[in-house]
This record gives C-alpha cells, structure tokens and sequence, in this order.
C-alpha cells in the first residue's frame, strides 16, 4: 500500500495540500475527478458545454474556497455536492424554457414510440423521467458508487431519506422497464 500512496496521494492528502495553496495537488485532483463529475452533470442536464462550464466552476470554487477544506471529510462528497448545488442552480434558472423543451420532446416521443425498442434507449428515458431527488441518488449509488452514507453527506440529507429515495427509484424503474421483463 506504500507504493500507490506515494505514486497517488489519497484524497485527504490532497486536500490538505489545496487547503494549504498546492496547486499541484489541485490538478491532481482535478484530473482524478473532472471526468466523473462532468458525465454525473451531463447525465442531469444532457447539454455538454453547460456541463463542462458547470464541471469547470466546481473545481473553481473548491480553489475559492480551499481554506475550509476539511482533509478529515470526503473530498469526493464535497465535489458532489458543490456540483449537485451547481446543477440545482442553474436548472431553476432554466425552468420555463427546460419546461416548454421537455413538454415537447415528451409529446414526440408519445407520438413516435420507436424510440423504445432498444433495452439501453428504455432504460436511459426510464432514469431520465425518475423524480429529480430519486434519480441524483438512484445515480449516485449506481454509477459513482457512492455508499448510501456518502451520498447522504455530499446531500445533507439522512441515510434513511437516501434509502427512501433509493426505494422509491427502483420502484419506478422495476415498473417502467416491466414491458422488457414480460413479454407477452
């Protein structure tokens, strides 16, 4: 375990150091993470340059505020959650016009339901239609593989409101995609 802590320092180190001003660090950080926290945005908002604006500004702000990082806390959670709070933000700036968009694209989908013949096309809608507090930890725990405790820190929400929302998300999904389960 020696060797791969000196060839890629943890987390806690890492932020230690950006609490302290290492920009190295920073980038080492950044590269771990920049990738991740871009297709977790761009799962939720499905606009690629607003999702690397959005990836980029998480990174500016963990910089802005270095001084508070606690190297005793998840990094990682805290990478989450500015982004969870970026993505929040800039989806109720773009309300009306999201609105208005997604009424449309759901009535063409109703209108042209071919879109569904492909298992990953169903499973994408199925995801992308779960309740918006559902579907940021049905994503979380399946695709970031964050525990139901990192998701409840990097959310500041409980564990069992994580596991609520977990249940509600699987409970949709097992519903939507039933038509792929039993074929008639």
């Amino acid at each position: 375990m020696g060797k791969s802590n000196l060839s890629s320092p943890s987390d806690a180190e890492l932020a230690a150091r950006i609490r302290d001003g290492d920009s190295a660090a920073f980038k080492t950080l950044y590269f771990r993470y920049f990738e991740k926290l871009y297709q977790f945005t761009w799962y939720r908002i499905r606009a690629s340059e607003q999702a690397r604006d959005l990836t980029q500004e998480v990174f500016a702000r963990l910089w802005r505020n270095r001084e508070g990082l606690d190297p005793e806390k998840s990094v990682k959670a805290y990478l989450y959650r500015i982004a969870h709070n970026l993505i929040i933000n800039h989806l109720q700036r773009q309300t009306i016009e999201r609105n208005y968009l997604s009424t449309l694209s759901e009535d063409s989908f109703i209108m042209h339901p071919s879109g569904d013949r492909n298992l990953g096309k169903s499973i994408d809608r199925a995801i992308k239609d779960l309740p918006e507090k559902s579907r940021i930890v049905f994503m979380l725990h399946r695709f970031e593989e964050f525990t139901y405790a990192d998701i409840a820190e990097s959310l500041g929400i409980s564990i069992k409101t994580v596991e609520k929302r977990m249940s509600i998300a699987l409970k949709i999904l097992r519903e939507k995609l039933a038509h792929w389960l039993h074929h008639d």
